[in-house]
């Protein structure tokens, strides 16, 4: 039989070391990750909003957003300030800017918050590949995110992605996952309800596509 492939020295570095019950550190002395929103989501979470379409989970997240960069309350929960990217694959530029300054106003800003960072990708054509490669650099660029909208998922615009092939749907969640645990940042998904009655069905197997 053919040997297999040895897993080389940066590969391993990737993964952390096991540890031994004797060397775990005292239960109050855990240093626990924040709260972003108190009681809603902590830093580097991964957070899956789903619902029926048009029901408002891009306004939920762009509203959060802009809490999040300013500091303010968020549905009257506590939030961290944070530095917050959304990755808008639905929208155009100009109604995705619209939409955040009449949330800003709203909310009573007379300026964005520096912290919120907007990257629109409607009329790209891409493939995960480069969506990932791209969205490490510029991460780097900024110097860190706190958390990352990318809204919706269907729009993820690659003919490999598919969101009901479990595989497609695993690789892409596992090549996120990397670049938000390098950047320690907290990952936002939106999705829609698949069609039709779901009323008896809980809200997690609402959703359309594969059950990854």
């Amino acid at each position: 039989p053919s040997e297999k492939p040895r897993v080389t020295e940066n590969k391993r570095l990737r993964l952390p070391p096991i540890i031994q019950g004797n060397d775990f550190p005292a239960q109050y002395d855990l240093e626990k990750r924040p709260p972003l929103v108190e009681n809603l989501f902590r830093a580097k979470d991964n957070v899956l909003l789903g619902a029926p379409s048009k029901m408002g989970k891009s306004w939920f997240y762009a509203n959060l957003a802009v809490c999040l960069a300013s500091g303010r309350h968020f549905i009257d929960l506590e939030v961290k300030k944070s530095r917050v990217l959304i990755i808008d694959l639905e929208l155009h530029r100009d109604d995705a800017l619209d939409r955040l300054w009449r949330i800003a106003h709203e909310e009573g800003h007379n300026k964005m918050p520096e912290d919120l960072y907007l990257w629109c990708l409607r009329d790209y054509h891409y493939d995960l590949d480069l969506l990932i490669t791209e969205l490490d650099h510029r991460l780097e660029s900024i110097g860190g995110i706190d958390a990352i909208i990318l809204d919706p998922i269907y729009m993820l615009g690659d003919a490999g992605f598919d969101e009901n092939n479990a595989n497609s749907v695993k690789t892409f969640l596992q090549d996120i996952a990397h670049l938000k645990a390098k950047h320690q940042s907290a990952l936002l998904l939106t999705h829609h309800f698949s069609k039709g009655q779901k009323g008896r069905e809980s809200h997690t197997d609402r959703i359309s596509g594969s059950g990854s």
